[in-house]
């Protein structure tokens, strides 16, 4: 079940992931201008921040389009996950890891404050 963006919203987070694609490393900016919108709408939103479980060097996204990352930085919103591996319509936050990711059970996935991660690197509007 893909999420319910009103038009407007939907162009939003379309733009945000054409600006921050997949192979960009810029998970964080795309994950603070989701937030953004996502947020009026669900003030429950949040960030997540999937990293390895144990030392590693890099995750590793199913998606072939993807580079290796050392975390990756996405939003949980209306018990959706989006990123650029989910496009806008989002996947279940409980399917997540298991559809987007190579290695799930060597994974975790934590709460985090997106505007945060990797401030001075990307920037929002980028």
């Amino acid at each position: 079940m893909s999420l319910d963006w009103d038009a407007q919203e939907k162009q939003g987070i379309e733009a945000a992931i054409a600006a921050h694609p997949i192979g960009s490393g810029q998970c964080a900016a795309l994950a603070r201008r989701v937030h953004a919108i996502a947020e009026p709408r669900d003030p429950k939103t949040h960030g997540l921040q999937v990293r390895p479980r144990r030392p590693a060097r890099f995750i590793v996204p199913k998606s072939p389009a993807a580079p290796r990352w050392f975390s990756h930085t996405l939003v949980a919103t209306r018990a959706h996950a989006v990123d650029a591996l989910t496009n806008a319509a989002g996947c279940l936050t409980t399917d997540y890891i298991e559809t987007h990711w190579e290695y799930p059970d060597q994974l975790i996935i934590e709460k985090v404050d997106v505007f945060t991660v990797d401030p001075n690197i990307q920037n929002q509007d980028a």
